[in-house]
């Protein structure tokens, strides 16, 4: 899944707790998710990680690091 789409379908909670995890904050995933930020490879990994036990909203690294 894209940061723009899981922006979309998470809730608040749920971005501040991937967020925290990561090590970055809500503010930087909306930057990925309009595109005016790139994460480094260690954040998508580190999102990638924070995000896999959310079923069908999960953040694949190479979706962050070449969005389409």
């Amino acid at each position: 899944m894209d940061m723009r789409k899981w922006i979309q379908v998470t809730t608040p909670d749920e971005r501040r707790n991937v967020a925290e995890a990561a090590g970055t904050t809500v503010g930087y995933l909306y930057n990925i998710a309009g595109r005016s930020r790139r994460p480094s490879s260690d954040l998508a990994m580190r999102l990638e990680k924070a995000t896999e036990h959310m079923r069908g909203r999960r953040l694949k690294k190479e979706s962050l690091l070449w969005p389409e």
